[in-house]
Order: C-alpha cells, then sequence, then structure tokens
C-alpha cells in the first residue's frame, strides 16, 4: 500500500470494499434518499487509513486541491454500453464506481443534485456526445474550459468526488486541477490585491439560464483575504468586462496555464476535488461512439447536513449575491 497527501491506493481493500457493495440497494435510482442514507452507515466501515485518509483531505486540504484513490474494484466485464442519454434509467443496477463515489460522499457530507442541471442527477454520468455544447461536460472536441462548479450557485459544492468505469480509447483525456494555494502564490501583490478587492461579473451556466432572467449575472471576488477560497470560470468571467482587474484576471490564468496538475484517469481511480479552492478542466479526446467510450461517474456534495434530507437532496437555482466591491 502506498499513500501521499495526494494519493492513497485501495488495492489492498478489495475484498473489503466489495463486501459492502453487497450491502447497498442494487437499484439505487429507486429510492436515492434511501440508498444514500444506507450509503452513509456503510461509509464509517470503510477501511480506517481510507477514512483517516480522506478525513484529512476535509479538514486541511492540501497544496495540490484534490486526493487521488486509485485500486477501486471495476469488473469491466459485466460494465455496459457507455451512455448515451441523461437521466440514466430509474431501473439501471448499480454500478461498482456509483458504489464506491456514494460512499466516499456519504463521507464527506451530501450528495446533492441541482434541480435545472441534468434533471437533478444526484449519480451522474459523464460521457462524450455528439455536438455537445463546448461548456458542457459531454464536450470532447476543445478543453473543457477551468472552472469552479457552479460557484455563483447560493449551494455550491464543496466537493466533486469523480470516478472512473471506462477510459478514452487513446488515453489522452487529462482531467486539469488548479490550486489556489499554487496559483496565489505565483501572482504579484497588486494582482491579489485587486482579485481579492475588485468583484467580477459572473454569468450562469447554460442550465440556469433561462425563465424570467436569460442571462442572469453576479459579481464574486475571485480570491478571499487569505488566497483560500477561489471562485473562478475562464468562460463565465469574461476579461472585456473585468474592468480595472483585467489584467490581474489574465495574470492569473495565465498561472492557472502553468502550474495545473494534470491527472490520466484510468478505471478504477477516484479523485475528490476541494470545489472551494480549485478549478478544474480536461483535455480534448475522440470518442467512437461504439459503445466503449470514456464514462465518468460524478457526485457532487455539499459539507451542509442540516436538512430533512440528510444524505441526499436536489435543490434548486439560486444565484448567489454579489460581494460587496
Amino acid at each position: 500500500m502506498s499513500s501521499s497527501a495526494t494519493g492513497f491506493d485501495g488495492t489492498p481493500y478489495r475484498e473489503t470494499l466489495i463486501a459492502l457493495k453487497r450491502e447497498l440497494p442494487d437499484v439505487p435510482r429507486h429510492d436515492l434518499p434511501s440508498f444514500f442514507s444506507c450509503a452513509a452507515s456503510l461509509s464509517v466501515e470503510l477501511p480506517e487509513q481510507l477514512r483517516q485518509h480522506v478525513s484529512r483531505f476535509q479538514s486541511h486540504g492540501n497544496d495540490d486541491g484534490f486526493l487521488s484513490i486509485t485500486g477501486w474494484p471495476l469488473d469491466e466485464d459485466t460494465l455496459p454500453a457507455t451512455p448515451d442519454c441523461t437521466p440514466a434509467p430509474v431501473d439501471r443496477p448499480l454500478l461498482d464506481m456509483e458504489a464506491w463515489i456514494a460512499l466516499i460522499s456519504a463521507a464527506l457530507g451530501k450528495a446533492t443534485g441541482y434541480r435545472e442541471n441534468r434533471a437533478g442527477s444526484v449519480l451522474q454520468d459523464v460521457y462524450p456526445i455528439r455536438d455537445a455544447h463546448v461548456l458542457t461536460a459531454n464536450n470532447y472536441q476543445t478543453e473543457l474550459r477551468y472552472h469552479t462548479e457552479m460557484a455563483y450557485h447560493v449551494e455550491q459544492p464543496d466537493y466533486l468526488v469523480i470516478g472512473c468505469s471506462r477510459a478514452d480509447h487513446a488515453h489522452v483525456a487529462r482531467t486539469l486541477i488548479a490550486s489556489v494555494r499554487k496559483v496565489a502564490r505565483q501572482l504579484d501583490e497588486d494582482h491579489r490585491r485587486l482579485l481579492r478587492s475588485v468583484p467580477l461579473p459572473w454569468h450562469v451556466d447554460l442550465a440556469f439560464r433561462g425563465g424570467t432572467d436569460p442571462d442572469p449575472v453576479t459579481h464574486l471576488l475571485l480570491l478571499t483575504e487569505d488566497d483560500d477560497v477561489l471562485r473562478y470560470d475562464r468562460a463565465l468571467i469574461r476579461p472585456s468586462e473585468a474592468g480595472q482587474a483585467r489584467e490581474a484576471l489574465l495574470a492569473f490564468s495565465a498561472a492557472v496555464d502553468h502550474l495545473a496538475s494534470s491527472i490520466r484517469l484510468r478505471p478504477g481511480d477516484i479523485i475528490i476535488v476541494d470545489n472551494y479552492r480549485t478549478a478544474h478542466a480536461r483535455t480534448p479526446f475522440a470518442p467512437q461512439f461504439d459503445g466503449t467510450d470514456r464514462w465518468l461517474n460524478r457526485i457532487f456534495v455539499r459539507s451542509q447536513n442540516d436538512s430533512q434530507h440528510p444524505h441526499a437532496e436536489i435543490v434548486p437555482f439560486q444565484l448567489r449575491e454579489a460581494d460587496p466591491g
């Protein structure tokens, strides 16, 4: 077994993990609250060293902004075809990777779906779609831009738990993660001051546009005073609208490109991404649309656990109020 600040090898615990999966409901979408309640009960039975590693990351984070856990059991021979529609069928049996990310998510907090996004799915599939918009995770032809997930949303997720069920054919797709702790240190003091004090205009993702306001906009600080919270999106914060902080924003973007970690996800890999201290992206790849394309499984997690549904919840869109400038 090996572990580090950013990585943990779960291979030695294969039999323990398989036994835990057997105790989860076989068809999670029949009753998601019950499924995640069961996952929460079972999460305390995850191997102690793994739980400690996750707990340390939740309490203190790390300079890279993510935790990688490899070696999760995955039976690729029984894995169904990569999906071609969202949401997943209600009667789809529990996948190996769905079980593992549910257990990890339950250890971190509340699994969260967003009503207007992916039909409110809590257990999400991420896969290539022909002609997908460049701002969606289903795009594959261009780099998925660096972004902090839903920083403009009142119920911003604290973590992304992402598991790989199937890699791309050529093994070229890379997940890129930029940590505020690395990037902010590279900025000069004037740029840090501007990004801590001048709120930037934020548009919102496609899923949350429409209704009475076709283009909601708020204004948020990119950095906090101690540089420990990051709100960044290369497409939704537009340099032409950034005013006096435009130069600082461009410098920040250049540092992101230079300092981001690059991860090639393989089947059986999971990453936990700190969504308050990072922005992430993905490099292009070439799908074949033959049922064996790249397939990730994802859960958004909020640390709060104070509603009547303590382990899973679907929340409506609510735009975050502007930061004072």
